[in-house]
């Protein structure tokens, strides 16, 4: 299977894909500690001690329009494709 052109160079959140899907993308972790603060690595938000959920995980308040991203999951990513040449 082709990855859909749609998604390249993009970062997804497990239930946006397919099981299929995922298995052609990158997994990377959804946040990233660093210096000791947890970060998005969605959109690089710096995560609040607020921001934790009864399950343990933190969640990102600035993603919440494009699907919650939590610290417990993973995020899926298509590299992007070089031009073709002329």
């Amino acid at each position: 299977m082709k990855v859909n052109p749609n998604f390249l160079g993009r970062l997804f959140t497990e239930k946006e894909l397919t099981e299929e899907e995922r298995q052609m993308a990158e997994k990377l972790p959804a946040m990233r500690k660093e210096k000791g603060k947890l970060f998005c690595q969605r959109c690089n938000s710096s995560i609040l001690e607020e921001w934790h959920l009864p399950i343990g995980a933190y969640y990102c308040r600035e993603c919440l329009l494009m699907k919650r991203v939590r610290s417990d999951q993973a995020l899926y990513y298509f590299p992007q494709e070089d031009f073709p040449k002329q």
